[in-house]
């Protein structure tokens, strides 16, 4: 009888120390696991901060403003070059020749820095062959006055399409409806298009129309459309960035003239004295606590 309570003894206590391993060893699968979830939160939260800290670090690489010189060459036609014809002789008569004019060569005055285009900059020699700013317009489109805009203002359509050849952007345009919540009244997200503010002026009007699109959205899945937008802050230093905005039957051409970067709690809509418009997008990528501002200025329409 004693031997078999004995053994019953020792087996209780082989099951307890069974229980207790057991324990042990899932205590300490729970704790390195803590500990390896741990390392890569910090690991991510580090690699956050890294790139936040360097996408924030060049947010003044985005405050580009065109000169208003080359803002003005936009919006006037340039002249054709014409020949001029060399005066008649009179018979019986030689003309004494002509003397060659003194001439010093201006070198400031001939390349101005304001005037010139970036891309000329650290080769003077050829800045001519091309100017900040093409007066040209793309096929079918006209120079439009403000004071064609201001009487036409009542009659543009809703926006339907957006363009920018430059960065291959091709867009169709909603307006974006509001939406009523306890914290207060929002705009809807622009889900895969833009969305454009139907306050704001419609294409053509006088004043500043406002266009919201994503830059991306990996979680929400509300597209990208915008995700080529801050190269137009670079491209816009060489040559003219062209946004064109569709009605159901006309075009309107604006030029982009400034990019800029504030603090998303900054962001108000604003009026303008021309004609323009503004895209919104959120920025910079993966950090998304700024709003890049694209503003352009119309110059052309196609009715």
């Amino acid at each position: 009888m004693d031997a078999e309570n004995r053994g019953e003894a020792r087996g209780t206590r082989r099951r307890i120390w069974s229980r207790l391993r057991q324990r042990r060893s899932r205590s300490w699968i729970l704790g390195a696991s803590a500990i390896a979830v741990g390392v890569l939160l910090a690991s991510a939260g580090t690699a956050y901060l890294l790139i936040s800290r360097q996408a924030l670090s060049t947010l003044d690489e985005y405050e580009v403003t065109v000169p208003s010189t080359a803002q003005d060459a936009w919006r006037r036609p340039q002249p054709l070059a014409t020949a001029t014809a060399a005066p008649e002789a009179t018979a019986g008569v030689i003309a004494p020749p002509t003397a060659e004019p003194e001439y010093v060569f201006d070198f400031a005055s001939a390349y101005p820095a304001d005037q010139t285009n970036p891309k000329y900059w650290s080769a003077y020699e050829f800045a001519g062959s091309g100017p900040y700013g093409s007066p040209t317009l793309p096929a079918g489109f006209e120079f439009v006055s403000v004071l064609g805009i201001v009487r036409d203002a009542s009659e543009q359509a809703n926006p339907v399409r957006i363009l920018i050849p430059a960065i291959g952007l091709d867009a169709t345009v909603s307006e974006l409806a509001i939406i009523e919540e306890k914290g207060g009244d929002r705009y809807e997200q622009p889900i895969k298009l833009i969305g454009h503010i139907p306050e704001t002026p419609n294409p053509g009007q006088y004043g500043n129309g406002w266009y919201f699109g994503h830059l991306e959205s990996p979680i929400l899945s509300e597209g990208n459309v915008f995700r080529r937008l801050p190269e137009v802050t670079e491209l816009m230093k060489n040559d003219p960035v062209d946004v064109v905005v569709e009605t159901a039957t006309d075009g309107y051409l604006y030029r982009v003239t400034s990019t800029h970067v504030i603090p998303k709690e900054e962001l108000a809509l604003y009026e303008s004295d021309v004609s323009s418009v503004t895209l919104v997008a959120s920025f910079p990528s993966r950090v998304y606590s700024h709003r890049l501002l694209v503003t352009a200025e119309l110059i052309a329409a196609r009715q």
